[in-house]
């Protein structure tokens, strides 16, 4: 169910931007309604794993319904992130996103820039409060997966994972007594790993990126 969003949301998005109008407005338009549709395909992916490799003794339609219905609600939150997002760095810096790259100057026109190291800190700091503070309000609620597999009866088929003994297992820090500080310390570690991750990958193909032969 992670790799279905990424791969198929960027084929949806293409499709939909041929679709919509060739301005900002169109590309913040799809990328809601593929982030939406992309979270309710990988949903009928799981249960097309179920149909062939299932080992609880659960129908496929029982589950398909259920993982369906509950990932359509979930498709429209991602939905509306998504695009409250991309409509952020549209209003700021256009030029990082790539679905805008056919744009013209003339279609992004009156849209302020904003510096590349500003831009930084201030997506570090809001991702960095989303994560410690904004995540204290979470419910506890389970999430898709796991509220069909309540429902449907074979959440106690679940085996546990690789990981469920690690620092960070289960969003709280292992050693850390206090539930929101563990939780904040968890939320600000992936952050920063991921952007760690994002930045060295940026870093890597910048390397490796041909440089421009000289004009004649």
């Amino acid at each position: 169910m992670a790799v279905v969003p990424a791969f198929a949301g960027w084929a949806l998005f293409r499709a939909f931007r041929r679709l919509l109008p060739r301005n900002t407005s169109g590309v913040v338009g799809a990328s809601a309604l593929a982030a939406g549709v992309s979270v309710v395909l990988s949903a009928m992916a799981f249960s097309l794993q179920w149909l062939f490799g299932a080992t609880a003794p659960v129908a496929f339609d029982t589950v398909f319904g259920a993982m369906v219905g509950v990932h359509v609600l979930i498709g429209v939150g991602e939905a509306v992130i998504t695009g409250l997002v991309v409509a952020a760095v549209m209003a700021s810096r256009p030029d990082l996103v790539v679905g805008a790259a056919d744009l013209s100057p003339t279609q992004l026109a009156g849209q302020p820039r904003v510096a590349n190291r500003t831009f930084a800190i201030g997506a570090v700091l809001v991702a960095l409060v989303l994560a410690s503070a904004i995540s204290q309000f979470a419910a506890g609620d389970p999430d898709g997966l796991e509220r069909v597999a309540e429902d449907a009866g074979f959440a106690d088929t679940a085996k546990a994972q690789p990981f469920a003994e690690g620092l960070f297992a289960d969003y709280a820090t292992r050693g850390l007594d206090n539930e929101g500080l563990s939780l904040a310390v968890a939320g600000s570690a992936g952050v920063l790993l991921t952007l760690t991750v994002g930045w060295g990958m940026a870093l890597a193909q910048r390397r490796l990126r041909p440089a421009p032969s000289p004009r004649l």
